[in-house]
Parts: structure tokens; C-alpha cells; sequence
């Protein structure tokens, strides 16, 4: 009986130990998904989260429709910074596993990528460049110093195809066109409303490799800036889908 106690007890001790870790770790996800969205401008058309790993890469190898909607540049730029820096063996280690957020934003000649990456492990300018020396030597690195932040540049030659990087509060933010970045360490920049944030983390499912976000209020403006909106439905209906905009 003394035993059968003692038994009981561990197991519960253990159960209760199980339960503070799984809700501890929740919760330091949800802060760092959080975190990382706060930054994106108000004016964001859409966003797709998606998981860095394998079951993705196998995804954005055969999905013509998410291809579709972004545009073969786009789509070809993504399949680039998978391959050539978030899969880079210096810089693989950090970023493997992690949620990776692509936002589309509004330009002056039609609409723009950025990836944000949100780092595990707490990093420093000196950190970052030393892991920017593992990228492929067929990209010329340059630096520039702009409204207090390091913004780095990989530049491969082509046209159109310069990958501009900045470490913002340990988040990684890159993109082809330098503007959005500018927006997202601009202090002044309206940034995106706390409970879109919210309600984007409450829906987000994590059996889903990769899910898409609209938000309401910017759907007139994208559908004028791109007849994508029309493959977007379909792509809904194949994806895990979520407004922004909670009750409309």
C-alpha cells in the first residue's frame, strides 16, 4: 500500500511538472509570434506563416497555386532564400523549425515581399555577420547604416535580385525591397493593430504546414493592385484560412 502511495504521488508530481512545461512553452510561443508581427506595417495586404523544415520545402516545390498568387519572381525569390540563407550551414542551426512569416505590402509600383523570422537564441550584429560569411560566395555583401539599424545586402549580379537584411529585436527581416524594411524599424510607421495580432495567433493552427491570412480592409486595394485575388479563393479552399478582421 505504502508503495502503491508513493507510486501515485510521483505520477501526479510528474503530470503537474508535464503541464507547467507544455503551457510554459506555449506561452513562450505565442510571446514570440507576437513579438514578431508587432512590427508589420497596418497597411499589410495578407500573410502566410509556415514553418521552416522539410514538409514546407516539399510544399513550396509543388504548389503551383501558392506559385500563382505570388508571382513566379516572388515565388522563385522565396525558393531562393530557403536555399541559399535559411538552409546556409552557418545559419541553418538558428532558423530551422521556427515559424517564418511572409507579408505582402503595398508599393509604389504594385506590391512587395518581407520574411520575418523570429530567432530562439538571443543574437548581436557581430553574431549575425559572422553567420553572413557561411552565405553562398556568389552574393556581394555590403552594408549600410540606416535609422540606427545595419541593413545588409546580398547582391548575385541579376537584376531585381538584391536580398536587403536587418536585425530588429532579435527578428530577422528581409526583402527585396528595401522600403519595407525601412517601415518596419520606423518608429513612426502605424504599425498592425493588437488584436489583428491577436486574433492571428488564436487561429493560427500548428497542424497546418503553411495558412493564410487577409485582412478585410485591404482586399479593395489588393484586388486593384493584382488580379491574384481570384486564385486566392482557391487557395483558401485548400489551406487552413483566417480573416484578420475578427467578426466581420
Amino acid at each position: 500500500m505504502r508503495n502503491t502511495i508513493i507510486v501515485t504521488v510521483l505520477l501526479f508530481i510528474a503530470v503537474v511538472a508535464a503541464s507547467i512545461y507544455y503551457f510554459s512553452d506555449s506561452s513562450s510561443k505565442q510571446e514570440t509570434a507576437t513579438k514578431t508581427l508587432q512590427y508589420l506595417p497596418a497597411d499589410t495586404y495578407f500573410i502566410a506563416a509556415f514553418r521552416n523544415n522539410e514538409t514546407t520545402d516539399t510544399i513550396f516545390q509543388n504548389f503551383e497555386l501558392f506559385e500563382a498568387i505570388q508571382g513566379k519572381q516572388d515565388f522563385d525569390n522565396l525558393k531562393t532564400i530557403k536555399q541559399d540563407f535559411l538552409s546556409a550551414a552557418s545559419i541553418k542551426g538558428k532558423v530551422q523549425d521556427v515559424e517564418v512569416i511572409l507579408s505582402y505590402h503595398p508599393t509604389k509600383s504594385g506590391m512587395a515581399s518581407l520574411y520575418t523570422v523570429g530567432l530562439n537564441e538571443k543574437i548581436n550584429d557581430k553574431t549575425l555577420e559572422a553567420l553572413f560569411q557561411g552565405v553562398d560566395k556568389k552574393y556581394k555583401k555590403n552594408q549600410t547604416d540606416t535609422l540606427g539599424h545595419r541593413i545588409y545586402s546580398f547582391d548575385k549580379g541579376i537584376k531585381d535580385s538584391v536580398l536587403f537584411c536587418t536585425l530588429h529585436e532579435n527578428i530577422l527581416f528581409a526583402g527585396y525591397n528595401p522600403s519595407i524594411i525601412h517601415q518596419v524599424i520606423d518608429k513612426s510607421v502605424k504599425k498592425l493593430d493588437h488584436k489583428q495580432i491577436e486574433f492571428f495567433i488564436s487561429q493560427n493552427s500548428k497542424n497546418t504546414p503553411l495558412s493564410l491570412y487577409f485582412s478585410n480592409n485591404q482586399i479593395a486595394t489588393l484586388a486593384k493592385k493584382s488580379c491574384a485575388v481570384s486564385l486566392a479563393c482557391i487557395l483558401i479552399k485548400l489551406i487552413h484560412y483566417k480573416d484578420l478582421q475578427p467578426g466581420i
